[in-house]
């Protein structure tokens, strides 16, 4: 398991990179959005992003994907410098998640591709 990413410096030796932080939200969305399998996920499965910031209900989902299995996977992205993003994060996924229960599978087809 891969730890940490490492680059030669300018003496040729290797180092670890130091961890940095993203500035903006869409910045993440898009690494996600282009490479799903990045996302420390129990079991490694496959996904397949379905959409970007989708209407579901009251609010906007960050990126709605489907596992090779068929399950629905709602991504919410947050910046660490709120204290509050966990709880609201998980607010969010769950009221989302209970939009998506209440689809039929053509509203789904209409709504979310």
């Amino acid at each position: 398991m891969v730890t940490a990413i490492w680059a030669t410096n300018p003496d040729g030796h290797w180092q670890p990179l130091p961890p940095t932080a993203y500035l903006a939200e869409a910045e993440l969305h898009n690494l996600v959005k282009d490479a799903p399998q990045l996302l420390p996920l129990a079991g490694k499965p496959h996904l397949t992003v379905l959409g970007r910031e989708v209407r579901l209900g009251n609010g906007y989902a960050d990126l709605i994907a489907v596992e090779s299995s068929g399950r629905l996977v709602i991504i919410e992205v947050k910046l660490a410098v709120n204290a509050e993003a966990r709880r609201a994060v998980v607010a969010q996924v769950l009221s989302y998640a209970g939009y998506l229960q209440g689809l039929d599978p053509e509203q789904f087809e209409s709504q979310i591709l």
